[in-house]
């Protein structure tokens, strides 16, 4: 919950209070208790929706962080191959250039 979720909240208790220390009558404390009620059911209902939006949204956020990660990853292990392609090549030329100058 965000701080104006909480300011609802104490708004919403601090107005059941007023309301309750002024009544004079059940019914009337009885009704504003259910009106209170409704509009704590509000914030919280406003509260979880938003809360479920934000995580809807990190959701969509790590699929496409995990399909980056993805070809980030297939791009490392191209990399991987042609370096290790690289370095069989260097290897067997300074194999052949060593007994060539031994040779000599």
């Amino acid at each position: 919950m965000n701080n104006t979720d909480l300011n609802d909240l104490s708004n919403l208790i601090n107005s059941a209070n007023s309301v309750i220390s002024s009544a004079t009558d059940l019914s009337q404390v009885t009704s504003e208790i259910t009106q209170q009620f409704s509009n704590m059911d509000k914030v919280y209902t406003n509260a979880f929706n938003q809360l479920s939006n934000n995580i809807s949204q990190n959701f969509v956020t790590l699929d496409h962080f995990n399909s980056a990660m993805s070809s980030i990853a297939i791009w490392l292990l191209l990399l991987l191959v042609w370096n290790s392609i690289l370095t069989i090549v260097l290897i067997v030329w300074a194999v052949k250039r060593r007994r060539a100058i031994k040779g000599k």
